[in-house]
């Protein structure tokens, strides 16, 4: 068969099986080219590996049976059931990213249902596998090696049906079958939480250093509109353990062929992926176009032309190019949702050529359930948060108000994400003990973040009521699984409540286990900061916010 029919013969098998699974004649994207497709293999032999396409793209033997990953997978022995023993460290890590975990007993439920179909077809049991919800924005999700699996708000709310987050749900625990992750996971998902911690506590001291002659709510205004949302762009830096292009197909074929077994149909991957290469390319056009000498140019320009608020503009810029920065590197080996989608189609044209999939399968929130209609409102009244800052941003104090009273209500009354909402209005109207009530609500919660603990110390520091800080800052030792970003307040506080001999061995296990943090804890013990490898990419970029 000559080389332009097997092509034509593969476009239009495509065709075909894209018009079957989504009812239009539409082109998909880009197919990948026949080195680049992923190659089913029984488990524990690496002497061969079998052809999941067949012959009908021209293989060695165009009548070789079409094969399925979960078909060919062999248990491993591994005891997966013993793996959740790590799982508070892992939730001790993403509390402390951005604003933590949302906690609403229906999204968890229904998250968690979605995600038990897809375990009960999987070639590993038992796997002590959970979903959780991130308070986050971004559109990802992450699985740990001890079986949690953490998914963004963000992610969920542009999904356009319950097949789509099944297949998300499937790539992940697939990584945890397969047991994708590095033996040091923890501690390399830990340093890049604390970047991004570290970057937000620095940028937001800086803000509130320029703005320290400054007297009543524009003080209070320009830091309620830094707290949230620095906070939110410092933590879509990419806490991805960097799966290996090898890992992310087999997760991919193996998470197709659950969702396919669990009832789900596989169009799904589709839409999915070209969610997921949208957003990346959104990604990519942040990257900073700019040189240190050029940032700190146009600082000393907006502080110049456009006074105060100029001053902030431009330091907000900054601080997003410092962490696009930082994602770049984090991500060098980030495989494009493009390419993991063609992929997929490829491997569809295999053993799924024939196959009739089932309807499309709505999510809970767009059914007129009582269980759909309590998810809907958490989604809402978390997107009012999400308007509330953005209109603080804009310096609409009213409409920020507004929005921020529509973001609470008994379901939200103790989430982290609309409590510093309100949190950041009240603290741009200069009503501070109402702003501490906020934190105070969000901290009797199940979930109350980092975040939250963060600004109750500072405020607690800025009243120079240490006793009061101590409390905050050991309590959220016990919440958040001790938390090295709590490392720097602790040496800075503990002196002033009689603790300073603890502050000799704080030093040493920040600069041994936390190199990231080295710096702010050398400030934090009033001593010059020692310049960490790890930070001094960052001290370029971030030094036109303290010139």
């Amino acid at each position: 068969m000559s080389q332009n029919r097997h092509v034509w013969l593969r476009a239009g098998a495509l065709a075909a099986l894209l018009a079957l699974l989504l009812g239009a004649f539409a082109p998909g994207p880009a197919l990948a080219e026949k080195g680049d497709r992923p190659q089913a293999k029984p488990s524990g032999d690496s002497s061969e590996s079998g052809n999941p396409f067949g012959g009908l793209f021209g293989g060695d033997d165009e009548d070789e049976e079409m094969v399925k990953v979960l078909d060919t997978y062999e248990p491993s022995g591994h005891d997966y059931s013993a793996i959740a023993v790590d799982r508070p460290r892992a939730l001790g890590i993403f509390r402390s990213w951005a604003y933590g975990l949302v906690s609403d007993a229906a999204l968890d439920a229904y998250v968690n249902k979605v995600l038990r179909r897809i375990m009960a077809v999987a070639p590993e049991k038992p796997i002590p596998a959970k979903a959780y919800v991130l308070s986050d924005d971004t559109f990802g999700a992450y699985a740990a090696p001890d079986g949690g699996i953490f998914i963004t708000l963000g992610m969920l709310r542009d999904l356009e049906n319950e097949d789509e987050l099944a297949f998300v749900l499937g790539h992940e625990l697939s990584h945890i079958i397969y047991r994708h992750h590095d033996k040091d996971w923890y501690l390399k998902t830990e340093r890049r939480a604390l970047t991004a911690a570290g970057l937000t506590h620095e940028t937001l001291a800086t803000a509130e250093g320029l703005t320290g002659t400054e007297i009543g709510a524009t003080k209070d205004f320009k830091t309620g509109v830094l707290v949230g949302a620095l906070m939110l762009e410092a933590h879509t830096v990419v806490i991805d353990p960097a799966f290996t292009r090898e890992q992310e197909d087999e997760a991919d074929l193996l998470g197709l062929d659950l969702m396919i077994a669990a009832g789900y149909n596989m169009a799904a991957t589709i839409t999915l992926l070209e969610k997921l290469d949208i957003w990346e390319k959104q990604q990519e056009a942040k990257k900073p176009k700019r040189t240190a000498g050029e940032r700190e140019a146009d600082m000393e320009e907006a502080a110049t032309e456009g006074g105060l608020g100029g001053l902030f503009g431009q330091a907000f810029e900054d601080l997003t190019s410092v962490i696009e920065e930082e994602k770049a590197e984090l991500s060098k080996e980030h495989v494009p949702a493009a390419e993991r989608n063609a992929v997929l189609q490829n491997y569809m044209l295999g053993p799924y050529m024939m196959e009739v999939p089932p309807p499309i399968t709505p999510l809970a929130w767009h059914d007129a359930t009582p269980e759909g209609a309590a998810i809907l409102q958490l989604i809402e009244k978390y997107n009012a948060a999400r308007s509330a800052f953005m209109a603080l941003g804009g310096g609409d104090l009213q409409k920020a108000e507004s929005l921020a009273r529509k973001a609470i209500e008994d379901a939200t009354k103790h989430d982290a994400y609309p409590r510093m909402a309100f949190y950041s209005v009240r603290k741009a109207q200069g009503k501070g003990k109402l702003a501490k009530k906020n934190l105070e609500l969000a901290m009797a919660g199940k979930e109350p973040s980092f975040a939250i603990y963060a600004r109750a110390i500072e405020d607690a520091k800025a009243a120079e009521d240490w006793q009061l800080a101590v409390a905050h800052i050991e309590e959220a030792r016990k919440r958040l699984a001790d938390t090295p970003t709590l490392l720097p307040l602790r040496i800075e506080v503990y002196p002033k409540v009689g603790r300073k001999s603890e502050v000799a061995e704080l030093l040493i296990e920040c600069k041994a286990d936390y190199p990231s943090l080295a710096d702010r804890c050398a400030i934090a013990a009033g001593q010059e900061p020692a310049k960490a490898p790890e930070v001094e990419a960052l001290e370029e970029g971030a030094s036109s916010l303290t010139n």
